[in-house]
């Protein structure tokens, strides 16, 4: 099978069964594929607009390109397996205009993008209202996170939640705030919990669990691919940085 028509086949299959697919060998193969073909094109283009590699996070990168083959009833996959152009290079386009409107155009300021908020009326949610969302996220992250850090993971959760990024371009500001405050935390498991609990750019709405809890109490990780894919990645990023965390809290 030629590598052009191996391409839409997995990508049929990943839209007729979505969350069935990416738990399959196949499925990670494709998530490596994206890495390894869409990334570094859509990191190229990045530096070309004089973004530094901030706005091309690898892991971000992925997450916008399997929200995008799979939102709409898995539309864009569709759509890319049926192409007439290459099937990844139908991906990298829509790919690079939904981050294009992230970055704005070359002549934009970068502090001229929207705020990046949980939800619409963050200002006005209520501290109780407040408490118990971040009780929830912490009951999905703390089981994913290294022993060592559980206890303090509450109290970063909840500093998250009240110090939300007001800006893209102030994200990295932000993150540099919450590891000098949470000295335990590498920066690498400050930017994980960040992640996750705001939500990854560009689609910041649709990838925060703080932001999910918010909009509905009833909310269920569980039922949420691009969460569940989330959350996945958390795990892994922590684990990788396991080993590190107490070179941090012994130089604190």
């Amino acid at each position: 099978m030629c590598e052009e028509a191996r391409q839409r086949r997995v990508l049929l299959k990943l839209a007729a069964s979505p969350h069935r697919f990416l738990c399959t060998r196949e499925g990670a193969a494709l998530l490596d594929e994206i890495r390894q073909r869409v990334v570094p094109a859509i990191a190229q283009a990045a530096r070309r607009l004089g973004l530094n590699e901030q706005w091309a996070e690898a892991d971000e990168v992925v997450n916008t390109v399997i929200l995008l083959l799979c939102e709409d009833g898995c539309r864009v996959a569709t759509l890319a397996a049926n192409s007439r152009v290459q099937p990844m290079n139908y991906v990298f386009q829509c790919t690079l205009r939904a981050m294009q409107q992230q970055w704005g155009s070359r002549w934009q300021a970068l502090d001229d993008l929207g705020p990046a908020t949980l939800s619409d009326n963050e200002s006005g949610v209520d501290p109780g209202i407040l408490r118990s969302m971040v009780h929830r996220v912490h009951g999905w992250l703390a089981p994913r996170t290294p022993p060592p850090l559980r206890n303090d993971l509450l109290a970063l959760l909840s500093w998250l939640a009240e110090n939300p990024p007001q800006r893209p371009s102030h994200e990295a500001r932000d993150r540099a705030a919450a590891a000098a405050e949470f000295t335990r935390f590498t920066e690498l498991q400050i930017a994980a919990v960040a992640r996750v609990a705001w939500g990854a750019r560009p689609k910041r709405s649709e990838t925060s669990l703080m932001g999910a809890v918010l909009r509905d109490p009833a909310f269920d990780l569980f039922d949420s691919l691009s969460h569940v894919r989330s959350l996945a990645r958390y795990s892994k990023n922590m684990r990788a940085e396991s080993g590190m965390w107490p070179s941090r809290a012994a130089a604190s």
